[in-house]
């Protein structure tokens, strides 16, 4: 509703309720939204999706800003049936993720996101549930430069790291990552 616009993602992430729809207008959010921040994505339903996305064809940009707390950019904790859509995530070279579940999280669709400048992985998606994790849905998903000098694991970093069970990955491109594209 634009009489109740909001000048950050955070704002508007607060105001949801389950089954609700974000529209992010253009621009560059210095922001993070995780857990740590204090930001909880509202679960959706089946039939009543939560939606946040960026409207029309602006360019959005979520940016991890240096002084934030946490290690993600977007951290969706515990968060079912939720749709995120055309968002750019820049880590900054100051997180090591751009989109991480940190708790059971499941039926959530990820749709146009590019995801660059993390120190380690572009989405991580580990298990934490065995019934309760994975049926996540990701396409068309950029992930690109994760730089080799900052990445601190002897493996190398992973444009997308999934432990969960019955996820779906399409049409979906990795480049300058020191790693692996898809690790599962």
């Amino acid at each position: 509703n634009p009489a109740n616009a909001k000048l950050t993602v955070k704002e508007g992430i607060a105001c949801l309720s389950g089954g609700d729809t974000l529209q992010i207008h253009a621009g560059t959010y210095d922001e993070a939204l995780s857990y740590e921040e204090g930001v909880r994505f509202p679960s959706g339903t089946p039939s009543a999706h939560t939606y946040i996305q960026g409207y029309g064809s602006d360019v959005v940009t979520i940016k991890a800003p240096s002084a934030s707390l946490g290690t993600h950019v977007i951290s969706v904790d515990g968060a079912a049936y939720l749709e995120f859509g055309n968002i750019i995530v820049d880590g900054n070279l100051v997180k090591p993720t751009g989109i991480a579940s940190q708790g059971p999280s499941h039926h959530n669709t990820y749709k146009n996101i590019e995801i660059k400048n993390v120190n380690r992985t572009g989405i991580s998606m580990p298990q934490h549930d065995l019934v309760n994790d994975g049926n996540n849905f990701f396409s068309n998903i950029k992930i690109h430069d994760i730089p080799t000098n900052l990445v601190q694991i002897p493996q190398g970093g992973q444009g997308m790291y999934i432990q969960t069970n019955l996820n779906i990955v399409e049409y979906s491109e990795f480049y300058n990552v020191i790693g692996t594209g898809v690790s599962a």
